[in-house]
């Protein structure tokens, strides 16, 4: 009998296999500034053997003889993390590599790994000078620049470039720059010293390394500097002697309240100064009439040895020289002003005194008008102002001063009243003031001219000059014979002293119930711009203030001069006479206006933004024009005029953007004539720019004539073009700085050539026979241009011959003036003659029998003889009377859609 059964028999583990690293090699690379720790390095191993005998050991056995690393061993996983135990110093060689031997182990059993563990530097050191103080040897304070006076030298314990370093003086140790220190670290004099300024110099000089982040070491070098006999004396004080007149000499001056004596100092060290020599130039012309004495004690005496009337002469500026006792000695000149004092010996007289105020729009605030005119060769006296009889109550008069105030807001009008002066001693006189005020109009100040005169300010403008006129009154008479217009209709508003001996002056002329326009009246002035000088004996430096050509636009788009009003006026007060100015400034405005314009609401503008007395209307994207149906223009300007062959418009200057395109449209018969000048009007003096644009047609064919102000360049299209043909024809005139292209009719009647290639068509155009481009000579890259623009012939009863232009006229029309996206308005010129608005030659065309050739629905294009009606979408027809289905025209393979609207060509 047998029987079966199953024995399960347990093998167990021997511990017969040793351990070994799965990495054959180990490497790690640390910084010295990591902390005890961190990790290293993981590291694994394997063991054949199971259980107890595969639960490994991990640790250093060799290589760190100061113990700063140490293993966790991690048995289950069979791995090991290395960390480091204490802090690293890499500036210690022997902590800059170390070569570790590493050990696993199981119970009977290990293996060994050859691990290497770099230590980079990290930035922990700051540079070192040695010494961190330098005193140095006095320097003289003249010493020349580009002297080096010390060489620093930083160390750094770090490595690499964490031990390079650049040298810097501390900013606030030399604030003015004066010195400077190289890479190697000399310090040298970059500029010249001064020890009356500062006697002893402390500079800090910083070593910066190149470490992340970097450090910095600094020491300070002491610097004292030597004096050097380079400033002469000085009075003590600001003296401010006082003779009075009519006082028998020899009498002592006193130079101050206390004391007699003049006293002069010394910024040098006392061995160049003290004791000082005192005299009076021998070459002063009131030598006899003042006695200095030299105490010989570093002071003096001033005796004045006569009478002196004050009236005469009010002070005298006395060149008193001193001397020092420097090696060798300094000697300076400085001026000591006397005052003749005042004695009231002359009677004060009766004075008229005449006060003009322009009250802008009628508002303006309590003002100080001047001093009433009382004339007396005495001006110390203590005099009494009274107002004698009846005064409107708008005035206000400070009894101890004179002056007078007008309250806020005072109606228009001419006031006349008197003020009784008194002074206690002689008898009173009674003075008359006539105060005239205007209210000035927006309307007057923007269409005002301008003027910029030089070595002038606005007193000066207003007084008389002795026994000649103020050179006021001969502006206003320069204008009024200049513009055949009354003096009254004159009004200089505004006198600005803008910068130093510089004035602005600004008018308005009234004539015929409306303010004459700013370009016709800068036209005229330019054209007799010398005249004006030698009238006014007075340098001009502009006709029409422009500050566009000082300014700072050039990274802009364009440039225009803004006018800005303000609240408060100014006042400029002569004596005989007050004007109370309204405040204009003109600042410039860095941008291109035609382009950058916005519409905004019709009340953000100081004046209607619609031309020829059309609507404005607000609307959801800004304003907007209702115009009549005659005036085209988007603000209902009109947008043609003609020109009759000895005629001419004047138009306000182009401010081209310094990206500008110039166009406008023309037609004509005559084969001869100038569309357009833009440029001087006057000889030119050898300073002045001659900035100018000119546009010709010469035997039909368009010139375009420009200067950037260093030289003129001409474009002329070729000579078989012919534009005197009865038809509408455009010019472009495209500047980008320096180079100009001058394009006619678009170029659209350009030779089209067609290459059909793979699956498209190729095209090229020729454009030699409609275009033309060029380059401006020398360096000027933008046009500044100020004066009027002419339009369709120039002015030639001005003296000017225009030495540009072969043509002075032109016969035909012109229409669509743009410059930089904005539309001329050509209904109104400042200033014309044998010129028409409208172009009777094409717009009769759109007339037949009293009504629009293309009725109500349809827009006439005017030609000489013929037009065409543009119809609106849904109508066709010669008059567009007739209703139209959509329609599509078929050319080849490529598809033209031209569906629910006819140009129709009569």
């Amino acid at each position: 009998m047998t029987g079966t059964g199953t024995a399960t028999i347990q093998i167990k583990d021997v511990n017969d296999h040793a351990p070994w690293f799965t990495d054959h090699s180990c490497v790690a690379k640390i910084s010295e500034n990591m902390e005890p720790n961190a990790e290293v390095l993981q590291l694994a191993a394997e063991d054949r053997d199971t259980g107890e005998n595969a639960q490994l050991t991990f640790s250093v056995v060799s290589g760190d003889q100061e113990q700063k690393f140490y293993m966790v061993s991690h048995k289950q996983e069979q791995r090991g993390t290395l960390r480091l135990k204490k802090r690293l110093d890499y500036e210690r060689h022997s902590e800059q590599r170390f070569n570790l031997t590493l050990k696993v182990e199981d119970l009977d059993f290990s293996s060994l790994l050859h691990c290497v563990v770099e230590v980079e530097d990290f930035n922990d050191h700051t540079p070192v000078f040695i010494p961190h103080f330098l005193s140095l040897a006095p320097l003289p304070e003249d010493v020349a620049v580009g002297t080096s006076v010390a060489r620093l030298v930083a160390s750094d314990s770090d490595s690499g470039q964490n031990s390079e370093f650049t040298y810097s003086l501390l900013e606030e140790s030399d604030p003015e720059g004066l010195f400077s220190i190289d890479k190697s670290g000399v310090l040298s004099v970059t500029q010249p010293l001064d020890r009356e300024r500062t006697p002893q110099h402390h500079l800090v000089v910083i070593a910066t390394d190149h470490g992340v982040p970097p450090l910095t070491g600094s020491a300070t070098v002491q610097l004292p500097l030597l004096d050097v006999n380079d400033n002469g004396p000085e009075f003590e004080a600001a003296y401010l002697p006082v003779v009075f007149e009519n006082v028998v000499g020899p009498q002592v001056v006193k130079l101050n309240q206390t004391s007699t004596l003049l006293h002069a100092v010394d910024r040098d060290s006392p061995e160049n100064g003290p004791p000082f020599h005192f005299t009076i130039s021998s070459e002063y012309r009131h030598i006899n009439d003042f006695y200095l004495q030299d105490n010989l004690n570093g002071t003096a005496s001033l005796t004045a040895l006569r009478t002196f009337d004050r009236e005469r002469q009010k002070e005298f500026l006395i060149p008193i020289v001193m001397s020092d006792s420097g090696r060798p000695s300094r000697t300076v000149t400085s001026t000591l002003t006397v005052t003749i004092g005042d004695q009231n010996d002359h009677a004060h007289a009766a004075g008229e005194k005449n006060i003009f105020i322009n009250s802008h729009r009628g508002r303006m605030p309590t003002t100080v008008l001047g001093k009433v005119f009382s004339p007396d060769p005495d001006d110390w006296d203590n005099k009494t102002y009274v107002f004698e009889g009846h005064v409107p109550s708008y005035f206000i008069l400070n009894k101890r001063t004179g002056f007078l105030i007008i309250k806020e807001n005072a109606p228009p009008g001419t006031y006349h009243f008197q003020v009784r002066v008194s002074d206690g001693i002689w008898p009173d006189a009674v003075s008359t003031v006539a105060v005239h005020v205007r209210e000035l109009r927006d309307e007057a100040i923007y269409n005002s001219g301008s003027l910029r005169l030089a070595d002038i300010t606005a007193k000066e403008f207003i007084e008389l000059r002795g026994k000649h006129r103020s050179r006021y009154d001969l502006l206003v008479d320069f204008l009024s014979e200049m513009l055949s217009v009354p003096p009254d209709g004159i009004n200089v508003f505004s006198l600005m002293d803008v910068r130093e001996r510089m004035l602005d002056v600004r008018f308005a002329v009234h004539a015929a119930e409306s303010f004459l326009r700013a370009e016709r009246m800068h036209g005229y002035l330019a054209a007799h711009k010398q005249k004006l000088q030698s009238f006014l004996q007075v340098s001009v430096l502009q006709v029409r203030v422009d500050e566009c050509p000082g300014s700072e636009c050039a990274g802009s788009g364009g440039c225009t001069s803004e006018l800005k009003v303000r609240d408060t006026p100014t006042v400029v007060d002569c004596g005989t006479m007050s004007l109370v100015s309204v405040t204009v400034e003109s600042t410039a405005v860095c941008s291109c206006t035609g382009r950058d314009q916005s519409h905004q609401s019709c009340a953000a503008y100081p004046r209607n933004p619609c031309f020829n007395g059309s609507v404005c209307v607000d609307t959801q994207h800004g304003y907007r024009c209702q115009c009549p149906a005659q005036l085209e223009g988007p603000e209902c300007q009109q947008n043609r005029r003609s020109f009759h062959g000895n005629g001419y418009a004047w138009f306000p200057p182009m401010t081209p953007c310094f990206e500008s395109h110039v166009s406008l449209e023309f037609i004509t018969d005559v084969a001869d004539g100038l569309l357009l000048y833009s440029g001087p009007l006057a000889q030119l003096q050898a300073w002045d720019h001659e900035d100018f644009m000119a546009l010709e047609l010469v035997d039909g064919t368009p010139t375009l004539k420009i200067n950037h102000g260093s030289g003129t360049v001409v474009l002329q299209l070729p000579s078989n073009v012919n534009v005197a043909d009865r038809r509408w024809h455009r010019l472009d005139v495209r500047s980008n700085s320096k180079e100009v292209r001058f394009t006619l009719d678009r170029c659209s009647g350009a030779a089209v050539m067609e290459m059909e290639g793979l699956g498209t068509w190729l095209t090229t155009e020729d454009h030699s026979t409609c275009e033309v481009t060029g380059v401006t000579p020398n360096t000027d890259r933008h046009l500044n241009m100020s004066q009027v623009l002419q339009l369709g012939g120039v002015n030639e009863d001005i003296p000017y011959i225009y030495p540009q232009l072969q043509h002075k006229h032109f016969t035909g029309c012109i229409r669509n003036l743009v410059v930089d996206s904005k539309l001329y308005d050509l209904g109104s010129p400042a200033d014309s003659q044998s010129s028409s608005p409208g172009c009777p030659a094409t717009d009769s065309s759109c007339v037949n029998m009293g009504f629009p050739s293309c009725g109500r629905r349809g827009r006439c294009h005017g030609e000489w003889g013929s037009f065409s009606c543009q119809c609106v979408p849904g109508y066709t027809g010669h008059g567009c009377e007739e209703g139209e289905l959509a329609s599509c025209f078929y050319l080849n393979t490529r598809v033209s859609h031209l569906c629910r609207g006819f140009t129709w060509i009569l």
